[in-house]
């Protein structure tokens, strides 16, 4: 994207970001004419801007994982770890228990949270109102839980799973 001097990366439109990061992206530097130039494009604008943002080293983001360590992966699972996601052709008998598919993705269902609540993951995509509101309640109840009550042994994080990821420094 020559006009902002950002490099172009796809990637997630879901991120986590430190309080750092995003204080620096919201504070700290003018986002908006690089947003004005993705506005013009009709389609996949949305898993371009953080991406972008994150991977252009010259930014000077605080606490993002660079351009040169993405290419250096082996396989795309690997650099993210904010949500889970079920692939049609990744299904199993335990991975989507609701049997709902939309775009190749598994629509999770309250009979899917067993599954869910055991992930590493932070979010599940996707959760829809119109399939299940029921699931969606409960997920949100479940990360209450995992962020604010102390919890027997079974329910709590793996952070070993977060500590070998490639971009934990």
């Amino acid at each position: 994207c020559r006009q902002t001097g950002i490099n172009l990366a796809k990637g997630l439109i879901q991120a986590t970001l430190s309080r750092e990061t995003a204080n620096y992206l919201l504070n700290e530097i003018n986002i908006q004419p690089f947003m004005n130039v993705l506005n013009e494009k009709d389609y996949g604008v949305d898993e371009l801007l953080l991406s972008s943002l994150l991977s252009t080293e010259k930014l000077r983001v605080p606490g993002v994982y660079p351009e040169r360590c993405l290419s250096s992966q082996p396989t795309f699972e690997q650099t993210y770890f904010t949500r889970l996601s079920t692939w049609y052709w990744e299904r199993t008998a335990d991975n989507c228990k609701s049997g709902v598919w939309r775009h190749n993705l598994c629509l999770f269902g309250m009979r899917d949270l067993p599954y869910l609540a055991n992930s590493n993951y932070i979010m599940a995509n996707k959760l829809l109102p119109s399939v299940d509101y029921g699931a969606i309640s409960c997920m949100g109840e479940i990360l209450f839980n995992r962020t604010h009550l102390v919890l027997n042994d079974t329910q709590q994080l793996d952070l070993s799973f977060y500590d070998n990821l490639p971009m934990v420094r």
